[in-house]
Order: C-alpha cells, then structure tokens, then sequence
C-alpha cells in the first residue's frame, strides 16, 4: 500500500507490477510500455532505462505507454525480454528505474553453434544492437539471413547495472557458445505470420478473461469456461 498526502509527487524506487504482451510493432526493439501511472510514480520518461526482476533479470528501454494503458498496473514487454526474466504473461515482475552508461566494450556469446562469417559480415548485423539497453546474462537476437540467433551478454564495460550499445561500442563476438544459458522459452504471437483475425479471437476468448477477470465482474457477465479448436490438422 502506498500513501501520500494531497500534492505531494508519488515517486518510489520500485513497483511490484503485472506482465503484458507488447504490441507485435514493439516487438524485438529491446523496449517496454508501461500504465502512464507508473511512469510517474517512477520519475520515468521516454528513453529511460529500467531493470525488470522476475525468476531472471533483464535491462530495457521505456517508450510513453499509449492513453489505453492508463490504469492497468502493468508492464508490456515481448516474448524475448519475458524469456530474460523468465516470466510470462498475467506473472507479476519488480521493476527499478536505472542509469544505462554508455558501453565502451562488449562480449557476446552464441547459445548454440554457428559458423561465424569470417568476410565480416556480422558487423552488419550486429549494428542493429545500437541503442540497446542490456545487463549482464541478458539474450538478445540477431536476424542474419532470416534465421534469428541467440546471443548472451557474456560481459561488458564500464561496470554498471546496465549499458547502453552506440555506434561507438567495441562489440566482441566469440566463437564458442554457452549452452544452456537459456532454459525457458516463449512462443510469442510475433512469432505467427497470417492468423491475424485468429490471434483476435484467441485473445478476446483465453487470454482476456485469464489475465483481466476483473474486466467480466465489473460487467456482470460469466467469463468464456472453454474454447474449440476445429479445422483441418496441419493448417494453424
């Protein structure tokens, strides 16, 4: 419980908030939406970096949480930055305002093997970390070709809760992979091409009365008890 006298500006170091998906367009930028609420009573704004706590940990970026998140008490974050912090959706997560400093170096290590292109090609698309915000023993992704590859951040200097990737970063990429670094995994609705009208009513039908039961209470109304899957096997 959280009191404050009238006028008085609501900050605090850390709050104990609900996970959301993020939209499929946030999705793979190493960024967070938060209930413009929490903005405040955090001191955040656009641009800000946070620490997420869950059964992991992860760093990311705040973007302004759009008018409709006002009010809901919750973070929107994507399948990747769940996956670091070891959560899923309707889970509750700890998160802490902090000060990213620019990375002058940076290590990173495959999850699993791969042949490193000695042409120097993955600089290129290594370049597409700039402006990322991570921690220690978080994952990010990198698309090559169309095939997305896990990379763990091994380390990085200066020392800091965090840091920042820029164009001026030294990024290290080894050869040898750290297996097992991740465990668990996610299945996000990012990751479904051409369902779009299904992704709608799977929402509306499981996800909306699992996550939000208040929403049917408020109303009056008994929430969906089931759902039906039908169609041809094979077909999504």
């Amino acid at each position: 419980k959280r009191l404050w006298s009238v006028g008085e500006r609501r900050m605090v170091e850390e709050l104990l908030v609900k996970v959301a998906d993020i939209k499929d367009t946030d999705a793979g930028k190493g960024i967070v939406r938060l209930d413009p609420n929490l903005e405040k009573e955090l001191c955040l704004t656009t641009g800000d970096a946070v620490i997420i706590s869950g059964s992991g940990t992860a760093a990311a970026q705040v973007l302004a949480g759009p008018p409709e998140y006002r009010g809901t008490n919750k973070i929107y974050m994507d399948g990747l930055t769940r996956r670091n912090t070891k959560v899923a959706v309707g889970d509750m997560v700890r998160i802490k305002k902090i000060k990213a400093e620019e990375a002058y170096e940076v290590t990173l290590a495959p999850t699993e093997d791969f042949a490193i292109d000695t042409s120097g090609s993955w600089q290129f698309y290594l370049q597409t970390l700039y402006s990322r915000i991570i921690t220690q023993g978080d994952i990010v992704q990198i698309f090559e070709r169309g095939r997305a590859t896990d990379l763990v951040v091994v380390s990085f200097s200066p020392q800091a809760d965090a840091v920042i990737i820029t164009n001026l970063t030294n990024i290290i990429l080894r050869e040898t992979p750290i297996k097992g670094a991740l465990k668990f995994s996610e299945i996000t609705y990012a990751d479904i091409g051409g369902l779009d009208e299904e992704i709608r009513s799977v929402r509306e039908m499981i996800e909306l009365p699992l996550t939000n039961p208040e929403i049917f209470d408020r109303v009056g109304i008994d929430p969906p008890k089931g759902v039906l899957f039908y169609g041809t096997p094979g077909t999504g």
